[in-house]
């Protein structure tokens, strides 16, 4: 583990100076506790690691490199880097990313935007393009006053709200963001969901703007 390879490389270096855990505590202004944690657990703050790097005047980088080597291969949430800036890392919704929970997120989304995306196709083909001949499922909503009027009101807060849900289920779980603010400052992106999840996304999406592009059209606010 790479904790266990920050304890050896601190008692390599206290070692390699004959110092006793308790002369390294002294140097470093930590207690004798704090330095055997370090060495046995390689549990420490940066603020540890920092005054550890002090007392044997070499620069942190080397005790921090390891770290960083955590924060890569783990699942942390926010860290803070002294010296070499701050990373924000938001990984590992589902530690492992198993593909159990890939098929389950994209089993639930694909249930989550099935309506709705019929609702676009059927009046992108049937009432857009002109393909009458497609029978509106709908059409039982539409045809009757009062439901028109519910249908109308609360069909688009429902379509897109499913649509947003499914989206986000196949996103965020899989997806890892990096955010350098430092020496060289970077911004990575990786996501990690298969294919299954892809479709997902690919048609959440476009039904989302397709809805959008549509409401903009109806209301005047957009000219085709």
């Amino acid at each position: 583990m790479i904790q266990k390879e920050l304890g050896k490389k601190v008692k390599q270096l206290r070692e390699q100076r004959s110092w006793t855990q308790s002369l390294l505590a002294q140097s470093s202004g930590l207690s004798l506790r704090t330095i055997q944690r370090l060495e046995k657990e390689g549990n420490g703050s940066a603020e540890t690691l920092l005054s550890v790097a002090s007392a044997f005047d070499v620069d942190v980088t080397l005790l921090t490199e390891i770290v960083d080597q955590s924060i890569e291969s783990n699942t942390s949430v926010i860290s803070v880097k002294f010296l070499r800036g701050v990373q924000l890392s938001f990984r590992g919704w589902f530690k492992d990313r198993l593909p159990m929970w890939k098929k389950v997120m994209a089993i639930i989304g694909a249930s989550l935007i099935t309506v709705p995306l019929l609702f676009v196709l059927i009046n992108v083909l049937r009432y857009n393009l002109g393909f009458e001949f497609i029978p509106d499922p709908f059409d039982v909503f539409k045809s009757n006053k009062s439901l028109k009027s519910v249908f109308n009101t609360l069909s688009p807060f429902i379509f897109l709200s499913s649509l947003i849900i499914g989206f986000s289920i196949n996103l965020f779980p899989f997806l890892n963001t990096d955010l350098v603010l430092g020496k060289k400052p970077a911004l990575s992106i990786e996501f990690h969901g298969d294919t299954k999840n892809t479709g997902v996304l690919f048609f959440a999406g476009s039904a989302v703007f397709i809805m959008l592009l549509y409401s903009l059209v109806e209301n005047g606010i957009l000219v085709l």
